[in-house]
């Protein structure tokens, strides 16, 4: 099970048996105080960027609880045989590879096209990568900006149960009750703020963290093919920018696959 599940069940676990514990989780259920939190902050959220800014952030939340294992190893082995080919054929001869990898096939088709300075290359590829670091940041951004509008929003509705408080101070029997129900909103604020907006905006950081080390890495080698390099220094070099976490696992794979 992927631990972003895992992590929700843990603190949803939490808050739920801290509910049952203090009397019954039904004494926290109020409808107007989830009503002002999510709706509010959501039409806030919505109008401080644009509609696909605001439905691509969205569209990337159930990503997060997907296990995501980039082929380090099966690319730079690719990577070898394209080397391989390239000395031995010339460019035209990596039309008879077959590429996955979106990066590495657009980075192909411009050798293929006559692409043979590593700066044009570099100026065609870098862009790629600018791309999805800003794609992620706006991702991130939202559901940040949803996280802190959330506790706002519960402060809101607080106040307004504060004052329909003060306003029945003639009926001292209900000052608890009410009490009670202006509190909860600030609890739901708390809650979808660090239980799920500002959790979410990590994760999406965090998975393009690895994304980006990935794809950094394919335009390195990319770069490097047009030197038509020793295909065994090519795998050095990508070897060089795998993460620490996998580098023993994706050395032995890839030099077993190279051998």
């Amino acid at each position: 099970m992927p631990n972003t599940i895992i992590g929700f069940i843990i603190t949803t676990v939490a808050i739920v048996g801290g509910m049952v514990m203090s009397g019954g989780v039904g004494q926290f259920i109020d409808p107007p105080s989830v009503f002002i939190v999510i709706i509010g902050a959501i039409g806030v959220t919505f109008a401080s960027g644009s509609f696909r800014q605001f439905m691509n952030a969205m569209a990337a939340m159930p990503k997060i609880f997907t296990p995501i294992s980039w082929p380090y190893a099966e690319t730079i082995k690719q990577f070898r045989e394209m080397a391989a080919v390239l000395r031995r054929e010339g460019p035209m001869g990596l039309q008879s590879i077959e590429i996955d990898d979106d990066l590495m096939e657009f980075g192909t088709q411009l050798i293929l096209g006559g692409v043979a300075e590593s700066g044009e290359l570099s100026n065609q590829l870098d862009p790629r990568l600018a791309q999805v670091k800003a794609d992620s940041s706006t991702n991130a951004s939202v559901w940040v900006a949803f996280g802190g509008f959330a506790p706002a929003y519960g402060m809101a509705g607080t106040l307004i149960g504060l004052v329909a408080m003060l306003g029945s101070l003639d009926d001292p029997g209900s000052i608890g009750p009410k009490m009670a129900v202006a509190l909860i909103t600030t609890l739901y604020g708390t809650l979808v703020a660090n239980m799920i907006c500002l959790p979410i905006a990590n994760k999406i950081s965090v998975n393009t963290s690895e994304e980006i080390a990935y794809k950094d890495m394919v335009v390195a080698g990319m770069i490097t093919l047009l030197d038509a390099p020793d295909p065994d220094g090519l795998v050095d070099m990508m070897m060089a920018r795998v993460p620490l976490g996998i580098y023993e696992e994706v050395d032995a794979e890839a030099r077993a696959e190279a051998g």
